[in-house]
């Protein structure tokens, strides 16, 4: 009996390097959704003057560029960082589980020495097969920052995905010169008379628009938040501050719960918290300790770590 393995998984997590991602793809979304939009509107306007050939060529152009254009912003970032890259051999050290669509997944966590200093840096990288611990593989780094990298298999998956979303491109943009119409101008009476059809049809695209605008910018300023305190945890000056009061807020009232402000006292100032924890399973008593980051040339910038 012959027993067939499962082919491993493989791919690249993106948004680790830049946060703000999948906010900022977001938006590009909504700005993608809005151009085809603006264009049947001016078309029906009479604003611009077009054969339904030309029509057809324009639509498939715009997807085949498009679909060109994103998976560029994709891989480039990979291609320009091996291109000023040094070579060195790092070691699996461990790896990390993650759940995604495929299953379950490892993302290999690599150890290598660079002008006498250590890196542990987790890969962009995942596989469902799990990587040894100790074994070797060959890293590119970029020299003015070591703790930024790329391997081998990064570029093939990148370099593959390349040349898969560019031929779809390609395939798209020649679709509109392959369709059969008349080189007659669009008659824009006929378009007029199905107003409000176009009419529907435009609120239902713009709430798309509106949709994918709202959401990109409601992660990027989550993200900003987030991301402003985890680098106040890993670059600001940590202290200790001292809870000085505990207040239910009685006026705000969720899930049938109130929440709880706790201020806090640092080098002399006074700091006042919003917490994540309901007034029914608060534990924080005035006098208590917990760790306080600040930025040091910004008082305002400053994180509570309430373990939350």
């Amino acid at each position: 009996m012959t027993v067939m393995q499962k082919q491993a998984s493989y791919g690249i997590t993106y948004g680790k390097d830049n946060p703000y991602v999948f906010g900022i793809a977001c938006i590009i979304a909504g700005v993608a959704l809005a151009i085809p939009l603006l264009f049947v509107l001016c078309l029906h306007s009479g604003l611009i003057q077009m054969s339904s050939r030309g029509v057809a060529i324009s639509i498939s152009m715009y997807a085949g560029l498009l679909t060109i254009a994103l998976i560029l912003a994709m891989t480039i970032p990979k291609f320009k960082q091996a291109a000023n890259a040094v070579k060195i051999t790092g070691k699996v050290v461990d790896s990390k589980d993650i759940i995604n669509k495929h299953g379950h997944v490892y993302s290999p966590i690599v150890q290598y020495e660079y002008n006498g200093q250590t890196y542990t840096i987790e890969l962009d990288s995942w596989s469902s097969k799990e990587p040894v611990s100790g074994s070797e593989m060959e890293i590119r780094i970029n020299p003015k920052k070591p703790n930024k990298i790329v391997t081998k298999g990064e570029l093939v998956f990148a370099t593959f995905m390349l040349i898969i979303f560019t031929g779809m491109g390609i395939i798209f943009g020649s679709i509109g010169f392959l369709v059969s119409g008349s080189d007659t101008q669009i008659n824009t009476e006929s378009l007029n008379s199905n107003s409000a059809d176009m009419g529907f049809f435009s609120i239902i695209w713009g709430g798309f628009i509106v949709f994918w605008l709202l959401l990109g910018i409601i992660i990027c300023i989550v993200t900003k938040k987030r991301h402003g305190k985890q680098l106040l945890k890993e670059t600001g000056i940590k202290t200790t501050c001292i809870i000085v009061d505990v207040r239910v807020n009685e006026s705000l009232e969720i899930n049938g719960e109130n929440p709880v402000k706790l201020t806090c006292s640092a080098d002399g100032k006074m700091y006042t918290v919003k917490t994540k924890t309901s007034s029914h399973k608060c534990n924080y008593r005035a006098g208590e300790k917990i760790d306080f980051y600040f930025d040091p040339n910004n008082s305002k910038k400053y994180f509570v770590d309430l373990k939350e």
